[in-house]
């Protein structure tokens, strides 16, 4: 636990703006690192596959088979590991913290047990603007659930 520090959440469905929100806090509060699931897991299997970074993020933008194998991955760790895997290595660095990525109930249980001060920003957009943004994929999966029905009365 870190009872020193500010570790802001950003949640949101798919190409909502979640990384935007999160390089523009980055960029204002210079104190804050950006630690972000999707990175973890974009890096985990780029070293498995050999891609590089770059192309492997480009791939999870263009194409849905692509972004379909670096969730599956996420999930199979998940699994394998426990369902707190991810968000124990975010929760585990040191200094602010600004995650674009929150998604999944129990990511939002563990931040509120473990992050004292703790800021939880939801994004959203308009279904046409984010279908312009980018393939979407999986619309009906755990992660795109709707947010208000799964953080009743948690929040």
């Amino acid at each position: 636990m870190h009872d020193d520090r500010i570790f802001i959440a950003i949640s949101g469905k798919q190409r909502r703006g979640k990384d935007t929100v999160c390089d523009m806090l980055t960029n204002k509060l210079n104190d804050y690192q950006r630690v972000s699931v999707s990175d973890l897991i974009i890096t985990e299997v780029a070293s498995l596959y050999s891609f590089n970074i770059p192309e492997l993020i480009h791939l999870k933008n263009t194409d849905g088979q692509a972004r379909k194998m670096i969730i599956q991955h996420g999930w199979d760790m998940r699994k394998r590991h426990g369902d707190d895997y991810w968000i124990k290595q975010i929760t585990d660095t040191s200094g602010n913290v600004v995650m674009p990525s929150l998604r999944l109930l129990d990511e939002v249980l563990h931040i509120k047990e473990h992050e004292p001060f703790n800021v939880m920003v939801r994004v959203e957009c308009n279904e046409d603007v984010a279908k312009q943004r980018g393939v979407l994929s999986n619309t009906t999966d755990p992660t795109e659930l709707n947010w208000m029905t799964t953080m009743s009365g948690i929040l």
